[in-house]
């Protein structure tokens, strides 16, 4: 009775969060108003689940949108706004602060996913052929504590595993209090690469959190492909600890080839037993 009492609680969220209302359509793209006086619109979805995989082509997110005479800001992609859909291509403007939770749960993206700089934080990535986060010297949150539908809710940036192909990691991803959080990386995913401009312990949360190779460990890669991970650090992070035996058995460490030298030498990235320079 119990666990009958629990299943419908949870059909009854999923069924709320993907019937989300909207307030008005233009073109191919719908609207939820967020601020009447601050003029500010979030993408919205437009259709009740049906629970079929719904084709689309490329879709473009204006910066603004006019309705009833009056000009509104795209700020932000709404809950579950392009779940379950096969994209093309998808434009996002340096308008859009915010991307919300299952915003693209169950999502594909046929090309490239570039999430704009200008992004302070998200809960949802889709999967895509490359994976982008701009570089920014700024943190992106992907830890983001908010309320919808009257439900306070905890997120660590993605409800599931990530399997885009390529992930380009140009800024730290940290959670609100500021410590650093990592993409839940998928079986399909064959290179991740860190920018510059990521801080040491966002990098080693995101090897030692998600790609755990680890047999039963919480992410391990069932089936997963060999992965590279790509360094554009030219002195190697200083990091505490160690990575887990199968992390340095399995993962090939790409770094500058004029530092190649120092990451040979350096705790903990000198113990991986496939280290190229390029």
């Amino acid at each position: 009775m119990k666990k009958t009492i629990i299943c419908a609680l949870l059909l009854f969220v999923v069924t709320v969060v993907w019937s989300q209302k909207y307030d008005f359509k233009v073109d191919s793209l719908c609207y939820s108003i967020l601020s009447v006086s601050e003029r500010t619109v979030e993408v919205a979805r437009e259709k009740k689940d049906n629970g079929r995989v719904e084709k689309v082509g490329d879709i473009v997110i204006p910066e603004t949108v006019q309705f009833n005479g009056k000009t509104f800001t795209v700020t932000a992609i709404g809950s579950y706004a392009f779940g379950r859909q096969d994209i093309n291509s998808i434009s996002i403007p340096k308008t859009v602060k915010k991307i919300k939770r299952i915003a693209f749960k169950e999502t594909k993206i046929a090309g490239t996913f570039r999430i704009p700089k200008t992004v302070e934080g998200m809960i949802s990535f889709p999967d895509a052929e490359s994976l982008i986060i701009e570089e920014s010297d700024k943190p992106l949150r992907i830890y983001i504590k908010d309320r919808e539908d009257d439900v306070s809710y905890d997120h660590w940036g993605s409800d599931e595993e990530n399997s885009s192909k390529n992930i380009y990691i140009g800024r730290t991803l940290e959670r609100e209090n500021g410590s650093n959080v990592g993409i839940y990386v998928g079986a399909a995913t064959e290179t991740l690469t860190f920018g510059k401009l990521v801080s040491a312990k966002c990098v080693a949360a995101n090897i030692a959190w998600c790609i755990n190779f680890k047999k039963g460990g919480v992410f391990e890669r069932k089936d997963a492909v060999p992965i590279t991970v790509k360094l554009e650090h030219e002195a190697p992070p200083v990091l505490k600890g160690e990575f887990e035996t199968n992390v340095y058995l399995n993962v090939k460490l790409l770094v500058p080839a004029v530092s190649l030298s120092k990451y040979q030498s350096a705790p903990i990235w000198k113990d991986f037993f496939n280290i190229e320079g390029y």
